[in-house]
């Protein structure tokens, strides 16, 4: 992700405070560390707030390309 893409991401996601993380990647048979962030909720949310829709398309056709299990699929939809 180029510092543009970055800056419009961190424009869209307004009400959330971006935070640094680590994760581990899979390189063959081992992992490697690789720093990445996300972007946490600043406020409470109430049963009513999510992901937009089309937002919850892309994230589902992420893990259905990375062919993340069907188990954590129904999670992030909510069938589990």
């Amino acid at each position: 992700m180029n510092d543009a893409d970055k800056e419009s991401l961190k424009q869209r996601e307004q009400g959330y405070r971006e935070i640094s993380v680590r994760v581990w990647l899979k390189d063959g048979e081992n992992f490697k560390v690789q720093p990445a962030f996300t972007f946490i909720g600043e406020q409470v949310c109430s049963s009513e707030c999510g992901p937009s829709r089309a937002y919850l398309d892309l994230v589902l056709e992420g893990a259905s390309g990375r062919e993340l299990p069907e188990t954590y699929i129904a999670e992030i939809i909510g069938t589990e």
